[in-house]
């Protein structure tokens, strides 16, 4: 039934990569103007399934293995919620919570097949590239484009307000795109130049996302890329034959040579000041929030947990809360903690967090079963390329507050769906 009435599916398909798209592109959805209508589009989706699923026109639901942790998780957030001081304020941070759920399932269901989990993943590297491309331009030509997209004469945002935010998709994009280029198989029938061709215009994108990551002047998201891409190289020298694992290290590192080049040509020194203030990023906040900067919001968000350990402070609430507990001289920090993990434990308490980090162990598990279980090594590449990616993204999320952003959840999240194998 699936085959014969795929239309209907594709058509399903599409509109769901689109709203992930629009949802990015739109800032990241973080103002509610964007988001709402978001939001809306993809309860659309989801009631298409359920009347598709009806009709026998997609393939049953299936589970993800989470569901008991995800209903306890929800029940600590909704109870967190009615306990808040700020209880009206805690709704908004509840319903992005629920969407970013719906995505997440929705990318579990809508890709069974060879031929659409193609379209998804494809789909999912382009995204990272045209938005890069679009900062890119903005930058070089030094003129504003057009709304939504923000200004990127100083340093390439894309169309992400935040620079650091920018980058954690860069990041994801990135290591997606090495999945796909060590992905690539040769064809029997297929001439050896051919083969090298199809790899070059895979290296373009690439070199584009490279580009856009170093012109984004984001410190932690050149230290991330270079923390995750040295054991993606080291993975793929101990998993691999000697000749291809040459073959893929030595095209790693003419890329990287290559990037560096164009980096250095085209850059208008403002790369090599941004890298001069490296060791700074550690010290004393001279060049914008430093880790030490981070370190005193990190103090406010402890002194949070302190007073409220059990349920927290409500969820999406940390902003009322912050003004009590901002450390002296600290002008940063305002909306957000800078590290998404201290932010919840603020927010819900000690409880949800606990169980989120059973829950995150939990899907780590469930990823590590299904990437052993994959029989195709091209698919095994990609994952690996979208699980140090991911670990990049984890780690610059330390410093930052990629979770904060909904088009940065959503893509993130059909990332995720892409690793799950899921079970009826």
């Amino acid at each position: 039934m699936r085959r014969k009435l795929g239309a209907g599916a594709l058509f399903v398909d599409v509109l769901f990569l689109l709203a992930i798209f629009i949802a990015l592109f739109f800032r990241g959805a973080t103002s509610d103007v964007f988001w709402y209508p978001i939001a809306l589009a993809f309860i659309f989706i989801l009631v298409l399934c359920l009347v598709f699923w009806d009709l026998n026109l997609l393939p049953a639901p299936q589970l993800s293995g989470l569901e008991p942790y995800l209903l306890i998780w929800m029940g600590i957030l909704i109870l967190s919620a009615l306990l808040s001081a700020h209880r009206w304020q805690t709704i908004p941070a509840l319903e992005r919570v629920i969407v970013a759920l719906m995505v997440f399932y929705l990318s579990l269901w809508l890709f069974p097949s060879r031929s659409e989990r193609k379209l998804l993943i494809w789909s999912l590297f382009a995204m990272p590239v045209l938005i890069s491309f679009i900062g890119l331009l903005a930058y070089f030509s030094e003129s504003e484009l057009f709304f939504p997209i923000p200004e990127n004469f100083i340093l390439v945002r894309g169309t992400l307000v935040n620079h650091n935010n920018f980058a954690g998709l860069v990041l994801l994009g990135s290591f997606l795109g090495l999945g796909l280029l060590f992905g690539m198989e040769s064809k029997r029938q297929t001439l050896a130049t051919e083969d090298w061709a199809k790899r070059i215009l895979l290296l373009l994108p690439l070199l584009i996302l490279i580009l856009a990551l170093g012109f984004s002047l984001s410190r932690s998201g050149w230290l991330c890329f270079l923390f995750a891409l040295l054991p993606f190289l080291l993975w793929l020298w101990l998993s691999r034959s000697k000749e291809k694992t040459r073959r893929y290290i030595q095209t790693s590192l003419a890329f990287l040579i290559l990037a560096s080049i164009l980096l250095v040509i085209m850059e208008k020194g403002a790369i090599r000041k941004r890298a001069k203030t490296i060791e700074e990023f550690f010290k004393e906040p001279q060049t914008g929030l430093t880790v030490a900067g981070r370190i005193k919001i990190w103090k406010s968000a402890i002194l949070m947990i302190q007073d409220h350990p059990f349920f927290g402070i409500g969820p999406g609430t940390y902003w009322i809360e912050y003004p009590k507990y901002r450390q002296k001289g600290e002008l940063h920090g305002v909306r957000h903690a800078h590290n998404d993990l201290l932010e919840l434990c603020a927010e819900t308490g000690l409880f949800s967090t606990a169980i989120f980090i059973i829950l995150a162990v939990k899907a780590v598990s469930l990823i590590r079963r299904n990437y052993k279980k994959t029989p195709s090594p091209r698919e095994r590449r990609i994952c690996l390329g979208i699980i140090f990616g991911i670990i990049a993204f984890f780690v610059q999320d330390l410093v930052d507050f990629h979770f904060h952003i909904p088009g940065l959840v959503y893509y993130f999240l059909a990332l995720v769906g892409f690793l799950f194998k899921p079970k009826r």
